[in-house]
């Protein structure tokens, strides 16, 4: 169906073509010097249908839904901008991007994935995904990512886009730019990752921010990785990785927690298989007046930083102290801590 110029004035209406088994795909192709209105509230809803666009598209507020059984795809020479896209395909079948997209309000996901290919879905600054779940998301295999820009100022728990990142800060960043990817990122000192990354780039760079940051990810994206070993890692440049360890982590709710985070970059979440900077000695718990008394030696300490003690709580670990180490030793060292309240 090629769209020469359509208004719709109607709350909704929808686009329904019968074909013949030998058409491999039916698609709604706006033209060049063509355009498509949606007016107000309308829904235009694309059954087994493809959407492109090689004129204008004037999205309103409206509501586009990809719906069906058969695979779909979103691609144009022009500018594809949605205000309220929703996907809704009988799983597996997917909607793929061939070009990319800016969304004003949300991409709902009832059924099925959005598969972004080598391309971007902008979420701006008001944009969310809505109900993502293991089996209807946003994905893919390819450099495409999902980007949300939003102002970042002494929050609590603040999720730009909604993609997975929590951030908690009391310093202002100003306009922060987020980026989820979903290829491994490569690069030193990076084992094996998910299959999902996160760049946080802020306007303003306070010194010290204190950041905690929770990184989500989807059991299908962990990439043959252990999630009961994942850590937090981050690189300014994505060349070079350091582990950062982590917090808190729960495999229930798939999320990996880093406290104290002092740098901007890029974060993954990986396992690191290599040998510690440490060498123990012993390690020791006992019980003593109503107290857990956790005690251990080093022989050898390499670019040491501190120790966390970490307990679970209902499946998941948090950290409820820590011990500055020696950095650099080749001594024995020595080191306690009591958990007061066990």
């Amino acid at each position: 169906m090629a769209v020469n110029q359509i208004e719709a004035m109607k709350a909704s209406f929808t686009f329904l073509i019968i074909l013949c088994s030998y058409i491999a795909e039916a698609q709604l192709t706006i033209t060049p010097g063509g355009s498509l209105h949606l007016t107000g509230n309308a829904q235009l809803t694309l059954q087994n249908m493809s959407f492109v666009n090689n004129g204008s598209f004037f999205p309103d507020s409206g509501t586009v839904l990809f719906t069906g059984n058969k695979d779909q795809s979103i691609g144009g020479t022009q500018t594809i901008s949605f205000f309220d896209l929703i996907i809704d395909m009988q799983h597996p079948k997917m909607v793929s991007l061939l070009s990319p997209i800016s969304v004003g309000k949300r991409i709902y996901f009832e059924n099925g994935y959005l598969f972004a290919g080598n391309y971007d879905v902008n979420l701006g600054r008001t944009a969310i995904l809505q109900n993502e779940f293991e089996n209807q998301r946003l994905w893919t295999d390819g450099t495409g990512r999902v980007i949300a820009t939003r102002n970042i100022d002494n929050v609590i728990n603040a999720l730009p886009g909604n993609m997975g990142l929590s951030i908690t800060i009391d310093k202002n960043l100003g306009d922060v730019i987020v980026r989820r990817g979903y290829l491994s990122p490569g690069g030193g000192g990076l084992p094996s990752s998910a299959l999902r990354y996160y760049e946080i780039v802020p306007e303003f760079k306070p010194a010290n921010p204190g950041m905690t940051l929770r990184l989500k990810y989807w059991d299908n994206e962990l990439n043959g990785v252990d999630e009961n070993n994942l850590q937090v890692f981050h690189s300014p440049d994505g060349a070079i990785w350091n582990n950062l360890g982590f917090s808190a982590r729960s495999t229930t709710n798939d999320w990996v927690e880093r406290d104290d985070v002092q740098l901007f970059g890029r974060y993954a979440l990986a396992f690191s298989t290599g040998a510690l900077p440490v060498i123990f000695a012993s390690i020791q718990g006992r019980c003593e007046g109503g107290k857990t008394i956790i005690s251990w030696q080093t022989a050898q300490e390499q670019n040491s930083l501190h120790f966390d003690i970490q307990r679970q709580e209902m499946g998941v670990w948090k950290t409820i102290g820590t011990v500055f180490s020696a950095g650099n030793s080749n001594a024995l060292r020595s080191y306690s801590f009591a958990d007061t309240d066990p």
